[in-house]
């Protein structure tokens, strides 16, 4: 199925639930929120960077490495000289 095909199944589907359309205006409006919804569904597949994947890698680079002894040690002897 072509994505017209899709939008214009969607355009019918929503027509036939609405079924009669007081004037064009709202059958124009109804086209535009079908189009609008498809076009914010093309951004999100279409992310030169998705934001799970970033999600992911700021979710491992915030992670606290686990300090060495010597380590451990220097921050107690430092924190007993204050």
């Amino acid at each position: 199925m072509t994505a017209r095909a899709g939008i214009e199944k969607e355009v019918k589907r929503r027509a036939d639930v609405v079924g009669i359309f007081p004037n064009e205006a709202s059958i124009t409006r109804l086209i535009g929120a079908v189009l609008l919804e498809q076009n914010d569904e093309w951004l999100l597949q279409h992310r030169y960077m998705q934001i799970e994947g970033m999600a992911a890698r700021t979710a491992s680079s915030t992670a606290i490495p686990a300090a060495s002894p010597a380590i451990s040690i220097w921050l107690i002897a430092a924190r007993g000289c204050s």
